[in-house]
């Protein structure tokens, strides 16, 4: 039962789980998990070009939410090692051009509520956001984005698909009604894939024009779509060590403003089944162009990516700390030193395969460094970068992304709020906060001097109030070296 599976495939709801079951066909077998109240639909589809097939796991949630998301998906994950993740099922649009029954695969996944902080007096509120942000997978993005051009055949008998389907589900009256109704779509089916539009994930379901507007103005402009499940998801898989690859593939069910309610009277749920249909269809023709295959695959590779079950990583993530002390001998040395240790830090940490836990984005700390020696090592990994939101934080973090920018490297945004004024006392707050939160997510820390004055030598001291291990290095003295010190 909890045999290994190359893909995961997480689907929210049951009119999404009928669509899929429905073009899988009848080779996947329904079986119960021994331990937990969930069942999953196991079979395999076939990857004619790599000469081989991939074991698939259909798991129903049963329900929507991103907090039931990320508990499935990390337990399915611990049970059955997928390479690959894949949440499925339908979502909103937020943009004119992205239409009913197209399909639509984000750059990133904004769970717009994240840390909101809601604030107001008087009878009158708003939320203050402080997003979290999750990237797509960089190598099944890619192959996702240029799919029309690298697999001709296979894009060309999507587009097939979905025609077909369109034509059986929407008829001539249907779109009659919705012609009067004022709602004039295309009449085909597009992919959306990348192109920096984000897909946006929540407790709220969009209906109306003011929510819209709040999120694509006040929240993120990027936003393209709206869903429920998809942030959760890539939570619980950008946890794990190695971390599957994880995609969203969610067809456009309706227009999430005022529009949606038209369209529900006008095509009475057509179009829902329309948009898991095909997002369903384009999955089976990617497995059976090879898109799944291991990052360095070609269309003649037939081996499969390593599973989680097959790689030995000991430690899971790495949060590093540290800076300059002005104890050394030789001040004005510290820093070349601290950036050299830095580097040579980040590449190993890579090596191992270890996810990296930094908070600074700017080029005086060592995690700057240390970031920069991860991505250089060219071993893709995960980088978790918490940070307080502020433009100027955003603008630094924007601008190393592009610096560190590699194939297979996740870089992943854990945001929190900001300093209410921009003074020294604001600022350290909102950093110890964003370091207190990167601490929980941290397995081990390392430290690299750091001053005794400032939050290293505090994030020492309740690392190890909660039995974290800690490898300070003491050369450059400051909070690491009494650290050393202690648990010598």
């Amino acid at each position: 039962m909890e045999d290994c599976v190359d893909i995961l495939l997480y689907v929210a709801l049951s009119e999404e789980v009928d669509s899929v079951l429905d073009l899988l066909g009848t080779g996947f077998s329904p079986q119960e998990f021994d331990d937990v109240a969930l069942t999953g639909f196991f079979g395999s589809l076939p990857a004619p070009a790599l000469k081989r097939d991939f074991k698939i796991a259909v798991v129903p949630a049963g329900k929507m939410g991103n907090t039931h998301a990320a508990n499935v998906v990390s337990l399915l994950i611990e049970k059955l090692k997928p390479a690959d993740v894949v949440v499925i099922g339908i979502a909103g649009s937020l943009s004119n051009d992205m239409e009913p029954g197209d399909v639509f695969i984000p750059d990133s996944v904004n769970e717009y509520l994240a840390n909101a902080a809601a604030t107001g007096e008087n009878g009158q509120w708003v939320f203050t956001t402080s997003t979290n942000h999750f990237q797509t997978s960089v190598r099944l993005l890619n192959r996702f984005q240029v799919f029309a051009h690298t697999h001709k055949a296979q894009h060309q008998a999507w587009e097939v698909d979905a025609r077909n389907l369109r034509s059986a589900l929407i008829s001539r009256a249907t779109e009659d009604a919705l012609a009067a109704a004022e709602l004039n779509m295309r009449g085909s089916c597009k992919l959306f894939a990348g192109d920096d539009r984000k897909l946006a994930s929540g407790p709220a379901v969009g209906k109306g024009k003011a929510f819209v507007d709040w999120l694509t103005r006040e929240v993120d402009r990027k936003v393209a779509a709206i869903e429920m499940e998809s942030a959760g998801v890539y939570d619980a898989a950008l946890l794990r060590t190695p971390a599957p690859r994880t995609v969203a593939i969610r067809g456009v069910s309706d227009f999430a403003d005022a529009r949606k309610e038209k369209i529900e009277t006008t095509a009475k749920g057509l179009f829902r089944a329309l948009s898991a249909k095909n997002a369903v269809a384009l999955f089976i023709r990617a497995v059976e162009a090879g898109i799944f295959s291991d990052t360095a695959g070609t269309a003649a590779q037939t081996s499969a990516q390593p599973r989680l079950d097959q790689l030995d990583a000991r430690v899971k993530s790495v949060f590093v700390i540290g800076g300059q002390t002005g104890e050394t001998a030789d001040a004005d040395a510290e820093l070349p030193r601290l950036h050299q240790a830095s580097l040579r830090l980040g590449t190993a940490l890579a090596k191992a395969g270890a996810q990296l836990v930094v908070c600074s984005p700017f080029p005086d700390s060592a995690d700057y460094y240390t970031a920069m020696g991860y991505a250089d090592a060219r071993a893709g990994g995960v980088i978790h970068f918490h940070c307080p939101a502020n433009p100027k934080v955003d603008e630094k973090r924007q601008l190393l992304r592009q610096t560190l920018g590699r194939p297979n490297l996740v870089i992943q945004d854990w945001n929190y709020p900001g300093p209410e004024k921009d003074d020294g006392d604001s600022w350290f707050q909102a950093w110890l906060l964003a370091q207190l939160q990167a601490l929980e997510r941290a397995d081990i820390v390392v430290a690299l001097g750091g001053k005794v004055s400032k939050t290293a030598n505090t994030l020492l001291h309740l690392a190890e109030a909660k039995g974290l291990p800690i490898v300070p290095f003491a050369f450059l003295g400051g909070a690491a070296l009494r650290a050393f010190r202690r648990r010598d």
